[in-house]
């Protein structure tokens, strides 16, 4: 995936969302927290009140 958000992907402007890596087709509700670095992948949806941030692969 190429480092932007897809122009079919819809945001409610309520959410903080600092990654640039969000597939088409995915809808991000309210107070919704992304942190950068995260890959979203296309059709997601991600629910209100939601936190997404990194991982360490091996813990």
């Amino acid at each position: 995936m190429k480092n932007e958000i897809s122009h079919s992907s819809c945001f409610q402007e309520k959410a903080i969302v600092k990654t640039d890596k969000i597939g088409g087709g995915t809808q991000i509700w309210a107070f919704v927290h992304i942190l950068i670095g995260v890959v979203i992948g296309r059709n997601c949806n991600i629910g209100d009140h939601c936190y997404i941030g990194m991982a360490i692969e091996g813990l």
